[in-house]
């Protein structure tokens, strides 16, 4: 027989000898029609899969020899073996090839059947025959798939395939433990897990077999390993069936209470042919397998009543079907199904109690003359026939509690299933899933099932179509059906209309379905207020809302407003996605936005989107108060309404960090709606918040647009405050000369306008400027200049604070130390425990500077307990990072690695290179200091990349000279002497002269190092003379460095 071996190298086989194939692009056609085996591959996807995206102008001439030699092959293949059966055959279609052959002349297709056998064996209970099935697929296996075929389509799919493989494994260990083969078990998948150590799957199956090996030691070790694994590269903890048999192994529990239990196939399947089933028909189920099995265990724990709700199409009729399908073991007697059509069409009423009755009744057999009754005598009839019957009753698209109750069985015989676009919570006893959208992967998952795989390789742009198709299953299915009906189409083209805005409603939709209508039909059920309600809350421009804003936008006093949103919320029209907070489903926001354009009146409109505005002016101004009482700012009137009862800080930085995203859209909306002032307002209440939480980017955007409108007004004292928080945003986005021209322009401003409150701020942020760029003299004088003017307690702080940075820098620590400490006194009298944590973290700065590790260790962690208290993602990192210089190495590296790493990963989640820096550099002298040079020489490098792109001079040397001692202890001359050579320069240039002397002293150091000593000599000199003008410490430390040279 002629077979075809996709299992190692791409072969062709007749009779035991091997077809000669010529090229690796031939073995590339065979492969790809042989993996698609009977599937037409068009062209285009046969030239991608060959030349991946560069293919030869001939491509098309190409494909046709390589088919032509294929052809020969097998037919010279069958002529001169005299192999029986028949021949494999590459057939043409229009601008399409396809392989045609019995599956089992393909290895990969064998491999598939003998794995679905195996598995199916599985589900019937027999172990032991499963487990030969098993063998019998994995010995179809010749080393790597596709091994030696390049490109990236074979890279792919021999992923694919090796994921196939090892989920059809993670089917057969469950058997081999119930076998109790642990001992033989433990080596395999020990490797295993070695290659996969994030799946907790295998690591499950390895714990019950070293458990059941009688190494319960190394079973826990095990879970620590893979817990290790899965905080360090996901971030999170081990699920709980890890977790728990982690707990059943420390309680030591009998090894048969750990083992997977089997699953049989359902018994009584003699009842399917002959019990009763009206089910329509079911489509493909991708996920879900959650809600299934919720649904299964609670009819376990013999839930009477399951309603399955959710907004519209998301699916909830089908899901109720499969778990119909896989209830019927346990109710033999059939399954029914009714749709009482709650949102069947606009026109027509939801199905009348008494005639599903009758349906019901009529499908058990009742003949339709003694069905003359009232509602209550067939309910009555109904549940008495139930109780003889062990059913499955599906009541699909309910309308409302009152229509349904008469219809539920009231014995424990049978069940009902349910699904609603209602919570349809009255129904007492009823246990109740709440349906969201599909998962991003199995949406992807879903969408590709439905058009065809061939069609959707591209699984980036496949992502972007379902993300645009809000993950609603029938969407996906719409949008799906829309592109496998139109053959040109392909995805790019499908994204691109549906990125319409507006209209995007409009290309979900085919020839049946069509997603506003059926929006539409749970719209026209709501009453007048409620669809007003609808409307307005359309107008929302951010991606979620609270109660506050809610009702602004309704218009109504706060109890309407309260039963409005409950009443949405039951239908699922409306989300709330924590207490209080409210989100639309993409789709059914932009139908709701639709409707609001469309049916609100304009005037109703505006004053809508003004009271939201003003709400959120009033809410985050009393917000920033709470949070920053001390802070410079501006009065803000005629701002009035119901304030929220905040008890303490944490209320208003929660209500802040939830609504910032909606925040920042609603001044973009109020300036586009031609309310400056409001904006300009909500602009400046924003401004700490959005400093401290790193949202720079979008502060910059509205200082900017708040210093033009106060410009244009001739407001000079607003303007002036407002360029001081423009100057901050653009100096924390590395956009330094920005920053200067605000700050000076804020500086000027704030003196014309006799605002010695926004002078101070202005000089100060002026002196952060300076600081930055290693101008520290010029820093001091502005900082100096601050805390002349008369100021508030809280500025105060800030500006001691800033006054120990400056003079950190300038190798003063004594004097910073005072200033750190007059800082912290003035943090504790006042009750400022945030600013108290950051006046700890600078002092600790000031002891690791002076070499005392142990008071420097002690403080950072009094000032990290504060800052968990009260201070921002950005200050805990900051400290993590100054904590990570007192550990001792090499004993605690792990320990500071992770520590800056995990700072690393904040200040990059705020695009705040500034701090980058600093951590890479604090990074770099953790590896250099563990004496692991190497890494360390990485670390400095890229943050002297990063510190010469933001102008952060000080952190440059310090990422150059930590470069050059990490090389030098490498042994690499040249590179040294390069990166020490260029800190020296740069510290000499920007007038640095403590910076300049370190560097020469670490440049002396690895010129005599490399057998130069008079150059060693000449940089010594030079750095002791620099030391000695600066009377640093150092100084008698390169003395003696100079004294075996001279």
């Amino acid at each position: 027989m002629l077979t075809i071996r996709l299992f190692g190298a791409v072969e062709i086989r007749a009779a035991a000898q091997l077809v000669p194939l010529r090229s690796n692009r031939e073995r590339a056609v065979l492969a790809a029609l042989a993996h698609d085996l009977g599937k037409a591959v068009s062209h285009d996807v046969l030239t991608q899969r060959v030349w991946d995206d560069e293919p030869p102008a001939n491509a098309l001439a190409l494909l046709y020899s390589y088919v032509s030699r294929l052809r020969r092959a097998f037919r010279d293949a069958i002529e001169q073996t005299g192999s029986d059966g028949p021949a494999p055959e590459v057939t043409s279609g229009p601008r399409t090839y396809t392989l045609e052959a019995d599956r089992t002349a393909v290895d990969w297709h064998r491999y598939l059947r003998a794995a679905a056998r195996a598995r199916t064996l599985a589900e019937a209970g027999d172990d032991r025959a499963a487990l030969a099935a098993f063998d019998q697929a994995e010995a179809l296996w010749h080393g790597e798939a596709l091994a030696g075929l390049p490109g990236l389509w074979a890279q792919a799919t021999r992923t694919r395939m090796a994921e196939q493989r090892l989920a059809t494994t993670l089917h057969r260990y469950p058997i081999e433990l119930r076998l109790g083969r642990f001992t033989d078990l433990v080596p395999e998948l020990s490797r295993q897990l070695d290659q996969h150590p994030g799946n907790e799957s295998l690591a499950g199956h390895l714990l019950i077999a070293l458990y059941g090996a009688g190494r319960p030691g190394d079973a826990l070790t095990t879970f620590q390993r893979v817990r290790h694994h899965l905080l360090n590269e996901l971030g999170t903890d081990p699920g709980p069936q890890l977790t728990h048999l982690h707990d059943r192994i420390l309680n030591q529990a009998p090894v048969a209470e750990l083992l997977p239990d089997r699953q049989p196939a359902p018994r009584g399947t003699s009842h399917r042919s002959t019990a009763l089933s009206n089910l329509p028909g079911m489509s493909h189920l991708i996920g879900r397998d959650d809600v299934l099995a919720q649904v299964a265990e609670a009819d376990r724990q013999r839930a009477r009543i399951q309603v399955l709700s959710g907004m519209p199409g998301v699916g909830k009729t089908e899901l109720a079907l499969h778990a119909a399908d896989r209830l019927q073991s346990r109710y033999p007697d059939g399954r029914i199904y009714l749709s009482l059509q709650g949102h069947s069409t606009p026109q027509s009423p939801p199905l009348p109690t008494h005639s599903a009755l009758l349906f019901l009744l009529r499908t058990l057999g009742a003949p339709a003359d003694s069905l003359h009754a009232d509602t209550a005598e067939l309910s009555t009839r109904w549940r008495t026939e139930l109780a003889a019957r062990r059913m499955v009753v599906i009541l699909d698209d309910v309308a409302s509690p009152e229509q349904v109750r008469p219809l539920l069985p009231d014995s424990p015989s049978s069940t009902a299933l349910l699904t609603s676009r209602h919570r349809l919570t009255e129904l007492s006893g009823a246990h109740t899933h709440f349906l969201d959208l599909l998962p991003e992967a199995e949406s992807i998952a879903l969408f590709r099932h439905l058009v065809g795989q061939e069609r959707t390789d591209d699984i980036a742009q496949v992502g972007d179509i379902v993300a645009r198709l809000g993950q609603l299953p029938l969407a996906l299915a719409i949008g799906a059906a829309r592109l496998k009906g139109r053959p040109t189409w392909t995805l790019e083209r499908l994204a691109r209309r549906l990125a319409r805005e507006p209209g995007r409603l409009g290309e979900i939709r085919d020839e049946f379905r069509d997603v506003a209508r059926v929006f539409e039909m749970s719209y026209l059920a709501l009453s007048g207020d409620q669809r007003s309600g609808f409307r307005r809350l359309g107008l929302h421009p951010g991606p979620d809302f609270g109660s506050f804003e809610a009702e602004a936008l309704i218009g109504r006093p706060g109890g309407q407003s309260e039963r409005i949103i409950e009443s949405l919320l039951n239908c699922h029209l409306l989300q709330e996605i924590s207490p209080e907070r409210y989100r639309f489903h993409d789709l059914l926001g932009e139908y709701a936005r639709t409707l609001a354009q469309r049916e609100e009146p304009t005037g109703e409109r505006e004053a809508a989107v003004r009271r939201l505005v003003l709400t959120c002016i009033r809410l985050a101004d009393q917000a920033d108060r709470i949070l920053y009482p001390g802070r410079p700012r501006l009065p803000v009137t005629g701002i009035e309404g119901t304030d929220p009862h905040w008890t303490d800080e944490a209320d208003p930085h929660h209500w802040l960090t939830e609504s910032c995203a909606a925040l920042v859209a609603t001044e973009l909306q109020a300036r586009g709606a031609g309310l400056m002032v409001e904006a300009a307002q909500l602009s400046h209440v924003l401004a700490e918040f959005l400093r401290q939480e790193g949202h720079w980017v979008a502060a910059a955007e509205m200082h900017h647009a708040s210093s033009a409108h106060w410009r244009t007004v001739g407001n000079r004292r607003a303007e002036g405050r407002s360029r001081i928080d423009l100057s901050v945003s653009y100096s924390n986005t590395s956009r330094n000369s920005l920053a200067g021209e605000a700050g000076e322009r804020a500086l000027a401003l704030t003196r014309a306008a006799r605002d010695p409150e926004g002078e101070a701020e202005a000089l100060t942020q002026l002196a952060r400027l300076h600081l930055r760029t290693g101008e520290y003299e010029t820093a001091l004088d502005l900082q100096r200049k601050a805390l002349t003017l008369p100021i508030n307690r809280a500025n105060r702080i800030r500006y001691s604070n800033g006054h120990g940075i400056i003079l950190l820098h300038l190798s003063e620590p004594a004097e910073a130390l005072v200033a750190f400490f007059e800082a912290l006194s003035e943090a504790r009298r006042s009750g400022d425990i945030r600013k108290e944590g950051q006046a700890l973290n600078n002092i600790g700065n000031v002891y690791l500077e002076m070499g005392d590790q142990q008071s420097a260790r002690r403080t950072f962690e009094e000032s990290l307990t504060l800052s968990r208290i009260s201070g921002t993602d950005s200050d805990r990192a900051m400290i993590r990072i100054n904590l990570a210089e007192t550990l001792p190495l090499p004993e605690e590296l792990l320990t500071a690695v992770r520590l800056c790493q995990a700072g690393l990963e904040t200040f990059r989640q705020l695009d705040d290179r500034q701090h980058v820096v600093k951590t890479l550099n604090i990074l770099g002298g953790t590896y250099l200091r563990a004496d692991r040079p190497r890494d360390a020489v990485d670390r400095f490098t890229e943050a002297a990349q990063v510190a010469h792109e933001v102008g952060a001079v000080h952190e440059e040397i310090i990422a150059l000279r930590g470069a050059g001692r990490a090389e030098t202890a490498l042994g690499h001359l040249r590179q040294a002497t390069q990166h020490l050579g260029a800190a020296v320069t740069l510290a000499r240039a920007t007038r640095l002269p403590g910076a300049e002397a370190e560097a020469a002293d670490s440049l002396a150091a690895a010129l005599l190092r490399f057998g130069r000593p008079s150059e060693a000599q000449a940089m010594w000199q030079r750095a002791v003379a620099l030391g000695s003008s600066l009377d640093l410490g150092e100084s008698d430390y390169l003395r003696a460095c100079l004294r075996p040279i001279q």
